[in-house]
């Protein structure tokens, strides 16, 4: 957002764009057995270096899938099963975006 500039001696602009590297932090706490098999292999595409990309609404309008899409690297935790024999699982990921 927004931009520097810097004039020289002889009164040359030069202005550098500022830019923001979103990051997203995303806590499930209620995941079943088919959706933590599913987050495994997603953390095993980005370990591959492949990037993802993350709709927090996937049904919302596309001016809203515009601003609030995010496309990058995927890292989490271990998926967990807090809740004992209950078939809920919770975990963490974060997902860096890609410039």
């Amino acid at each position: 957002l927004g931009s520097d500039s810097v004039t020289t001696l002889s009164g040359g602009v030069f202005t550098e764009n500022r830019w923001i590297q979103r990051t997203l932090k995303i806590a499930h706490q209620s995941l079943g057995d088919a959706d933590a098999d599913q987050i495994e292999q997603i953390l095993r595409a980005s370990a591959a270096g492949q990037n993802t990309l993350f709709l927090p609404v996937p049904d919302a309008p596309a001016a809203v899938l515009a601003q609030k899409a995010l496309f990058g690297r995927l890292t989490g935790d271990d998926v967990s099963n807090p809740f004992g024999v209950a078939d809920r699982h919770s975990t963490t990921l974060t997902l860096l975006e890609s410039l």
